[in-house]
């Protein structure tokens, strides 16, 4: 929350004057206001309260019309954000900017996207980004990382950057060619620092089946010239649209929407013999190692899940106590022991018909984080 130092101008009484005086003084005022408004008015009076206004707005700046000055500032200068980088200050000097502004959650105005773009033969069609914002004392601090986004001309790369629809983080889609893998991370600010972490895992080139309730969140940006400052004007002056939309549809809803299955639950991530602990079970495998880690969405109670079934005979119900969501994945360490709600793809999810571990629990070859 930005803070404002408080523009009170209120005037104390003397304590030396006297009753009597004090009195005869306010007999005088009273006069002179009186013979003043009944005065024909020249307009005087409204300038002088038009010009109080203005200064007490510029003694009590909003935190946007902060935003938008010290905004200005880093579009009149932007090669400069991005020093130590790991841009080349060749590219750096040479490249052309544009900005855009997104509403992320736990901030009270809108973050600054810089965009550093140059030719393609020397870019090959990727772009520099880095995120800029207000912080807590007032002050423009920033995103210690750049983003990238654009398509490469080798076509090995595919990259955006999304606004969310209901302001949670900013959404990272990445694409590489030749795997086929589909990488959607989530840039989130916490209140005190920002977080990029993965929320999209799929095993298979057709796991985009997951991505549907992002496509109905994510917002394109808006990129104007930093030679046009029109877009900050309108923030300053509270007409600048932004991304939020509280009418939009919940993750959940979207996900539902979308066909895919909802589970909540919480997310384990173990090693071969924690599994057995927490089934009960002995190693199905004995001296055989599958995965050094598990990542496991255990339930508070055994659920219901519909999967296809492993031996091929079609799809089958029955009670889960977890579903397997990966394994050997880092980017999931990070949601260990934390209650989570995934969409699961409904054909990538089935019941094991081997001795693999978790024991008779179904996995999933892709799944979906889902955000509010």
């Amino acid at each position: 929350m930005l803070k404002r130092e408080s523009a009170d101008t209120r005037t104390a009484c003397h304590p030396w004057l006297h009753t009597s005086a004090a009195l005869f003084l306010a007999v005088c005022i009273s006069a002179l206001v009186a013979g003043c408004t009944s005065q024909p008015s020249d307009g005087g009076s409204t300038a002088g309260s038009a010009d109080s206004a203005a200064v007490e707005q510029e003694s009590n700046p909003t935190a946007e019309s902060v935003a938008a000055d010290l905004y200005r500032d880093a579009i009149a200068d932007p090669a400069s954000h991005f020093e130590n980088k790991g841009v080349e200050d060749e590219l750096v000097q040479s490249g052309e900017y544009t900005y855009a502004l997104a509403e992320v959650e736990n901030l009270d105005v809108p973050v600054l996207l810089l965009c550093l773009h140059g030719d393609m033969e020397r870019w090959g069609g990727i772009d520099a980004v880095s995120v800029h914002y207000v912080n807590s004392n007032g002050a423009l601090a920033d995103y210690s990382d750049t983003l990238m986004r654009g398509v490469a001309t080798s076509a090995s790369y595919r990259g955006e950057i999304y606004a969310s629809v209901h302001g949670n983080g900013l959404i990272l889609n990445e694409t590489v060619s030749g795997s086929g893998e589909t990488r959607i991370s989530r840039l989130e600010f916490d209140g005190r620092g920002w977080a990029s972490r993965q929320i999209l895992h799929s095993e298979l080139a057709n796991g985009e089946a997951c991505t549907a309730p992002i496509e109905s969140e994510q917002r394109e940006l808006t990129w104007s010239a930093v030679s046009d400052s029109g877009v900050l004007d309108s923030l300053e002056t509270g007409e600048w649209a932004g991304n939020v939309d509280p009418s939009a549809p919940g993750a959940v809803s979207a996900a539902e929407q979308a066909g895919l299955q909802v589970y909540a639950g919480t997310v384990r991530v173990l090693d071969t013999d924690e599994v057995c602990t927490l089934q009960g079970v002995s190693n199905p495998s004995p001296g055989y190692t599958e995965a050094e880690a598990y990542v496991l969405l255990v339930f508070d109670e055994p659920t219901n899940v519909d999967a296809v079934s492993g031996d091929g005979t079609g799809r089958k119900s029955g009670q889960a106590a977890m579903i397997r969501l990966a394994m050997d994945d880092e980017a999931w360490n990070v949601y260990d022991k934390q209650p989570v709600t995934v969409a699961v793809d409904p054909d990538n999810i089935w019941w094991p018909s081997d001795a693999s571990l978790p024991a008779g629990e179904p996995r999933a070859q892709a799944f979906l984080l889902l955000g509010k």
